[in-house]
């Protein structure tokens, strides 16, 4: 699959399967921050947070995460699924987008306009 079709079903919600679980292609950002910490990576359903401080365990509850970047920022509603201590002082969370159509916003701030989009891993 080609990044630029990657980036289509990205965008169009096609990559979550029926559990709401993100299959791949994750897109690894660079320079992507929002108020939990650094956005490791994004996905169809979801994103990865790497933090100092662990944000709390799996819930329902929908928070609103600001995620910007030198090329824009987006609000977007979402829900904690899971966090993992990975190592002294260092937390994965990861998190689920509330509505995923929503979330089409981070393509456009996580865009490099000189590089292209976000490698796909």
């Amino acid at each position: 699959m080609s990044r630029f079709e990657a980036l289509r079903k990205l965008q169009s919600g096609e990559l979550v399967d029926s559990l709401g679980l993100r299959s791949k292609p994750r897109f690894i950002t660079t320079m992507v921050t929002c108020g939990a910490g650094e956005v490791l990576d994004i996905c169809a359903g979801g994103l990865r947070v790497v933090s100092k401080k662990p944000s709390g365990g799996p819930s329902d509850q929908i928070h609103t995460l600001t995620v910007q970047s030198p090329w824009g920022h987006c609000n977007l509603e979402v829900r904690i699924v899971w966090t993992k201590k990975v190592s002294w002082r260092r937390f994965e969370t990861g998190v689920e987008f509330v509505d995923p159509k929503e979330a089409s916003g981070l393509l456009r701030i996580c865009w490099d306009p000189l590089n292209g989009p976000a490698k796909a891993a």
